[in-house]
């Protein structure tokens, strides 16, 4: 249960990590675009690959969050994270 406790919140650290990254592209003027288009596929693999047991709608929501402007400040991961470890509590890995 402490291991279970420590991944969660390792997951936790990465999925706010993955939506920092994210909403910093708007720190760079000028190419804040490109590197969303970048990000975007990043991101959304990330997502799934670190909550396998979330629905994919959520690494789809993070790589359109991406593309589509002024939708940075979604936190898709951290949402993703909430899902796998209280809404979807049955799916927690």
């Amino acid at each position: 249960n402490q291991r279970r406790q420590r991944s969660a919140m390792q997951l936790l650290f990465a999925a706010i990590f993955i939506d920092l990254i994210g909403m910093l592209t708007y720190a760079v003027p000028g190419i804040a675009e490109a590197l969303d288009i970048a990000w975007a596929p990043i991101s959304a693999t990330l997502i799934r690959y670190l909550f396998p047991s979330a629905p994919a709608f959520f690494p789809l929501l993070g790589f359109v969050e991406e593309l589509l402007p002024a939708t940075d400040i979604v936190p898709t991961a951290l949402l993703t994270w909430i899902y796998v470890y209280t809404a979807g509590r049955n799916a927690a890995p």
